[in-house]
C-alpha cells in the first residue's frame, strides 16, 4: 500500500500556496480602508498628573508616541514617531529614546534637548535624574544627567549599569589596559570600588548600596566565581575560598544584614553513547528529559563570616528564600507528581538555619503567600485559608468561602482579604475577622500592592504585601453587568474614584499621592479614549481616538440570556452588521471558547492581522450578525456534549430576531473552541459551514498522548481540566467514544475548513490531520490549511494575514450567495456545500 501522507501533505501546501496571492489581491481593498483604525496603548502620567503619554497603535506600526495635556483636552499637543521607550522626569520633561538616539522634551515649552549615540535610558526612580547610555562610537559612555539635561557625571567604556530602587547606580566598565573595573556613580563623585582581571557578567547590588556581588568568568577557563564586596570597608570575598564548586551560573538573593541566598546552576556531564531514551513508568521528573541535564543547588553565604551552608537535601532538593534570616521552605516538587492534576499538592519542609534542622511543616496545594518578613503564611484550604507561623510552627484555620486573595499589611499585624462584596481584614493578633469596606455585589481587588515571586516554577509562592499607612486603591467589578470601577480605602473611609461602568477600563495610571488618575476606555461601539481625573473634580476625557471613523459608534449590540440544559444561566454577546436594515436579512458567524460575556465591552478593532484568523470587525464590516455565546462544560455529561447543549441553547434565544438567516450561519472555534467546533459539525444541522483550528479531534488518543508543549501526559488536561471527563478512558470508554469529534465523522453534513500549525506542540497538527482524513474518507467537504513553522497560535505578519483573509473568504463563500473564490471552488463544489 502506498503512503499518502506526503502527497496530501503536498497537495495542501501548494494548495495554499497557489490561493494565497488570489486572497491578498481579494482583499487589497478592504486592508486599505481599515489602514487608519488605531488603539491607544501603555498609558503614563506625570507626577502633577498634567502630561500623559499613549502610543497609537495601527494594524503593523506601533512605534508613534502621542504627548497630551490634561489641561487642553481635544487632541494631541505633540506626537513622536519611532519611539522605542518614554518616561517622565521630574513633572515636565519627558525623556525620550529612538533608534541611536535620545531627547529630553520641556513641557509645555517643548524644548527639545537631543542626544545622539544614545542606545540606552533610564530614570531613575526620584524622578529627578536620569541615565544615558551611548554606544561604541560614542565611547559607551554613561552619563548621569540633572532632570534639566545638565550633566552631574559620566563614566567612558561602560558595558552595563545598574540601578536600584533606592537610586543606587553601579556600573562596570572595560579597563583601558586590561580587566573590568567597577563603579560606584554618585551625583557629585564616581568612586571605583572594584577590580578583576576576570569578565564580568552581572552585579547584584544591596538595597543600601553598600554591597556588591560580583559575577565574574575566569577568561583563561570560563570558570564562574562570585565576589561578595563590601563597598564602605573596601574588602571582598571571593565565593571559591569556601565553596570550590564549578557552576555554569548563579542566581543571587539579599536576605539583609549580609547574608544571602545563592542559586548555582551546575551542569551535569553528558552520558555518552545515549541511544536509547527510557521512560519509566514510576518517573515523576518527565519535564527534565526536555532540558539541558542541571543540578540546582541552594545556599546560604555569610561572606564576612566565611559561612557557606547548603539549603535543601538530597531529598527536599528545592529551597526557597522567603526573606527570613532563619527560616527557609524547602520542597521536592516531584515527589507527590501523580500527573492528574495541573498542579500536584507538595509536601513542605522547614528549614532552622539557626539549628541546622528540617521538620515536615504541611502537605499543601501549590498556592503559599508569605509576609514580608517571612514569619507568617497562607494556604487555601476548603472553606477558607490556613494561617501558619513559621518560627513556632503553629496553625490556624480563617474561616469563610468569601475571602479570596489575600494580603499581609507590611508591618506584619494584618492580612487583608480581597472578597465578594467587600474588602477584610484578619488582626493576626486578636484573632478577628471585621469588615474594612463593604461593596456589595462587588467582587473586588487591590490594585496597588506590593508582590514578590518566590518561587512560580513549582507553584504559586509569592511574597504579598499592602501598605495600610497608605490608601489602598480597589478594583470592584459586577460579573452579572460586566461593571467595573475603582475606590480608594483610606483609614476607615471609601471614596469612589471611577464609578461603575460598563466601559472596559485599562492602563489605569496614579500619582504615588493618589490624587491623580488617567485611564483608558473603550467599548463595544466606542474605540479607546484617555481620561485623567483629579481627586476633587470630575473625570476629563482628555483624547477620543478614532473619532472620524463614525462606523464604529452606531454599533448595535445585544446581550442575550440564556439558560443550559442544567439551568445555568449564561449570556450571549450579539453584533449587529454594519449598516444593518430591519428589512434584511443577514448571515450570521458565531465563535465559541468557554465563556465570552465579559468580552462585551471591548472595541472591535479591525485587523487582517490575527493569530488564530476571527476578527469581530471584519465580519461586521462584511455584513454579518457576529454571537459569542457562553459555554458551560458541567463535566458531568463530556465536553462535547456540553458544548452542544449551550450552543443549541444560545441559538434557540436568537428565535425572535426574524432578521438573522437561520440558514446562512457558520461556527468558527480555536483550540478548546476548536475541539468544540469539530464535536458540535458531527451533531448538528443548524450550521452551514465549520472553521476549525488547532483542535482536538480525537480526545481517546489524546488522552494516551503526551504534551511536549507542556511536558506532561495530556490525560491531565483531558480528565481535570477544561475537557472535565473526570475518569480514565478505561474507566468510562462510553463517556469517551459519546464526546470523541473523530468517532463520528460521517455525521458532519457541511463544509469544514480545518487550521493548525505544523509546529503546534500544544494541540499537535495530527490532530488536524486526522479529521481531515476522516472527513476525506467520509466524502465530506473538507479543506486543511498547514502553516509551516507556526506553532497553536500563529505569530508571522505573512501567515496571519493569510489565515485571517482566508477565513473571510470562506465564510464569504458559503455564507455570501454571491460570492465566488477560486481556492476554495477548486476543492470542492459549492452545488455540494449547499
Amino acid at each position: 500500500m502506498k503512503r499518502l501522507y506526503p502527497l496530501l501533505l503536498l497537495f495542501l501546501f501548494l494548495l495554499l500556496a497557489a490561493g494565497q496571492e488570489l486572497t491578498a489581491q481579494g482583499h487589497s481593498d478592504l486592508k486599505n480602508e481599515l489602514s487608519s483604525y488605531f488603539r491607544l496603548l501603555s498609558l503614563k502620567m506625570s507626577e502633577n498628573g498634567r502630561w500623559l503619554t499613549a502610543w497609537k497603535a495601527y494594524d503593523q506600526n506601533r512605534d508613534t508616541l502621542l504627548i497630551f495635556d490634561s489641561t487642553e483636552p481635544g487632541k494631541p499637543v505633540e506626537h513622536r514617531i519611532k519611539v522605542k521607550s518614554a518616561a517622565f522626569v521630574g513633572t515636565n520633561l519627558l525623556l525620550t529614546t529612538r533608534l541611536g538616539q535620545a531627547e529630553l522634551l520641556e513641557l509645555p515649552e517643548f524644548k527639545s534637548t537631543h542626544y545622539a549615540g544614545v542606545k540606552n535610558a533610564q530614570v531613575l526612580e526620584n524622578k529627578k535624574q536620569f541615565l544615558l547610555h551611548y554606544n561604541k562610537q560614542e565611547q559607551n559612555k554613561l552619563e548621569l544627567r540633572q532632570s534639566d539635561g545638565h550633566l552631574l557625571n559620566v563614566v567612558n567604556r561602560v558595558v552595563r549599569f545598574f540601578v536600584t530602587k533606592e537610586n543606587h547606580i553601579y556600573a562596570f566598565a572595560e579597563n583601558p589596559d586590561q580587566g573590568y573595573d567597577v563603579f560606584r556613580i554618585m551625583e557629585n563623585t564616581i568612586k571605583k570600588v572594584y577590580y578583576t582581571s576576570n569578565k564580568i557578567s552581572y552585579l547584584d547590588v544591596a538595597k543600601d548600596g553598600q554591597e556588591l556581588i560580583i559575577h565574574e568568568q575566569n577568561q583563561q577557563d570560563s570558570v564562574s566565581n562570585l565576589v561578595f564586596l563590601d563597598v564602605q570597608a573596601k574588602k571582598s570575598y571571593p565565593l571559591n575560598e569556601i565553596l570550590p564548586t564549578t557552576f555554569q551560573r548563579a542566581f543571587t538573593d539579599e536576605i539583609g544584614d549580609g547574608v544571602h541566598f545563592l542559586k548555582l546552576i551546575i551542569p551535569k556531564k553528558l552520558q555518552q553513547n545515549e541511544m536509547v531514551d527510557i521512560w519509566r513508568g514510576n518517573d515523576k521528573r518527565l519535564v527534565e528529559k526536555f532540558y539541558p541535564p542541571i543540578t540546582v543547588m541552594t545556599y546560604i553565604w555569610k561572606p564576612r563570616e566565611h559561612f557557606i551552608r547548603r539549603a535543601g537535601t538530597d531529598k527536599q532538593p528545592k529551597a526557597l528564600n522567603i526573606r527570613n534570616k532563619r527560616y527557609f521552605l524547602c520542597i521536592d516538587p516531584w515527589k507527590l507528581q501523580d500527573y492528574l492534576s495541573d498542579q500536584p499538592p507538595i509536601q513542605l519542609f522547614l528549614y532552622d538555619l539557626k539549628d541546622d534542622n528540617y521538620e515536615v511543616l504541611d502537605t499543601i496545594a501549590p498556592e503559599y503567600y508569605l509576609s514580608g518578613n517571612g514569619n507568617y503564611a497562607l494556604s487555601p484550604v476548603e472553606n477558607g485559608w490556613k494561617l501558619y507561623h513559621l518560627p513556632s510552627k503553629g496553625t490556624k484555620v480563617i474561616e469563610g468561602k468569601h475571602l479570596s486573595m489575600p494580603w499581609f499589611s507590611t508591618d506584619g499585624k494584618f492580612i487583608i482579604f480581597q472578597g465578594e462584596g467587600a474588602i477584610w481584614q484578619w488582626d493576626i493578633k486578636t484573632e478577628t475577622l471585621t469588615c474594612l469596606a463593604k461593596f456589595d455585589e462587588y467582587i473586588t481587588k487591590i490594585a496597588n500592592y506590593e508582590r514578590e515571586d518566590v518561587s512560580s516554577t513549582y507553584g504559586q509562592f509569592f511574597i504579598q504585601q499592602v501598605n495600610l499607612s497608605k490608601p489602598l486603591l480597589i478594583e470592584l467589578y459586577d460579573p452579572e453587568t460586566n461593571q467595573t470601577g475603582y475606590s480608594i480605602w483610606n483609614k476607615g473611609k471609601t471614596e469612589i474614584i471611577i464609578p461603575p461602568t460598563s466601559h472596559y477600563i485599562s492602563s489605569l495610571t496614579y500619582n504615588q499621592s493618589l490624587n491623580c488618575f488617567s485611564w483608558l476606555e473603550e467599548n463595544y461601539n466606542q474605540p479607546s479614549r484617555l481620561v485623567c481625573k483629579k481627586t476633587d473634580k470630575n473625570p476629563v476625557t482628555v483624547f477620543q481616538s478614532n473619532q472620524k471613523n463614525k462606523t464604529i459608534f452606531s454599533l448595535k449590540q445585544e446581550i442575550i440570556s440564556y439558560t443550559n440544559s442544567q439551568g445555568t444561566p449564561l449570556k450571549g454577546i450579539l453584533y449587529y452588521p454594519f449598516k444593518y436594515k430591519s428589512s434584511l436579512k443577514y448571515p450570521m458567524v458565531v465563535h465559541i471558547y468557554e465563556k465570552q460575556y465579559r468580552l462585551a465591552n471591548r472595541c472591535p478593532f479591525p485587523s487582517l492581522y490575527e493569530g488564530i484568523g476571527f476578527n469581530i470587525r471584519l465580519l461586521l464590516e462584511q455584513g454579518y450578525f457576529v454571537y459569542l455565546p457562553d459555554i458551560e462544560i458541567s463535566g458531568k455529561n463530556g465536553p462535547g456534549i456540553d458544548a452542544l447543549d449551550c450552543v443549541n441553547h444560545a441559538l434557540d434565544a436568537l428565535a425572535y430576531n426574524p432578521t438573522i438567516n437561520k440558514e446562512k450561519t457558520g461556527l468558527i472555534g480555536h483550540s478548546f473552541g476548536g475541539y468544540e467546533t469539530d464535536y458540535i459539525s458531527t451533531r448538528s444541522d443548524r450550521f452551514a459551514t465549520f472553521v476549525s483550528g488547532s483542535g482536538h479531534s480525537d480526545i481517546v488518543w489524546d488522552s494516551h498522548s503526551f504534551n511536549y508543549g507542556f511536558q506532561i501526559p495530556d490525560y491531565v488536561r483531558i480528565e481535570a481540566n477544561m475537557y472535565k471527563l473526570g475518569v480514565p478512558f478505561s474507566a468510562d470508554k462510553g463517556l469517551y467514544f459519546k464526546n470523541n469529534p473523530a468517532y463520528h465523522a460521517e455525521k458532519v453534513n457541511a463544509p469544514v475548513l480545518l487550521w493548525t500549525g505544523t509546529e503546534d506542540k500544544n494541540v499537535t497538527p495530527d490532530h488536524t490531520m486526522a479529521f481531515y482524513n476522516a472527513l476525506c474518507r467520509n466524502k465530506k467537504d473538507v479543506i486543511a490549511l498547514f502553516y509551516k513553522n507556526e506553532g497553536h497560535v500563529l505569530f508571522q505578519q505573512q501567515t496571519q494575514n493569510d489565515l485571517t483573509s482566508r477565513i473571510m473568504d470562506w465564510f464569504n463563500y458559503f455564507l455570501q450567495d454571491s460570492v465566488e473564490c477560486e481556492w476554495i471552488s477548486e476543492g470542492m463544489s459549492k452545488k455540494d456545500a449547499q
